[in-house]
């Protein structure tokens, strides 16, 4: 009877990592900051045009435009922002637009994080970075 109920409790613990595991591998947004950009590069990549960019973001069904600004991006705190108060020789760009990549939840219900990527561009308007933020929202 013990060796029953032991072998149910590790199966039950295997499926549950296998079931973690799996979540984490397909979700692309469960990935690290710096790969998120590496795919984003892919769809645009450095030199690419602003207008080509909102092109590329409006394919993606889940992506959408937050804001567009007149200023670069910076990161403050280990995460990107639009550097509209932070104007210091960290500033990418002079031109940026802010977009939601998605979100996902912790574990099934508890808490959230939201992806969001911000594109800077030069003066020509080509890209010339992306940097890409995560913010846990607890619940």
């Amino acid at each position: 009877m013990k060796n029953k109920i032991l072998f149910s409790i590790i199966i039950s613990i295997f499926v549950i990592v296998i079931l973690v595991a799996t979540m984490v591998f397909i979700d692309p947004l469960r990935k690290s900051p710096e790969k998120i950009r590496d795919d984003m590069l892919e769809f645009t990549p450095i030199g690419t045009s602003m207008d080509e960019v909102i092109k590329v973001i409006y394919k993606h069904d889940n992506w959408e435009i937050e804001s567009m600004h007149d200023n670069g991006i910076t990161i403050h705190n280990g995460y990107p922002y639009i550097d509209s108060f932070l104007i210091n020789d960290n500033t990418v760009g002079v031109k940026s637009i802010k977009i939601y990549v998605g979100s996902y939840k912790f574990f099934f219900f508890a808490g959230e994080t939201i992806v969001r990527a911000y594109y800077a561009f030069d003066e020509d308007l080509k890209l010339v970075d992306i940097a890409v933020g995560k913010r846990a929202i607890h619940l």
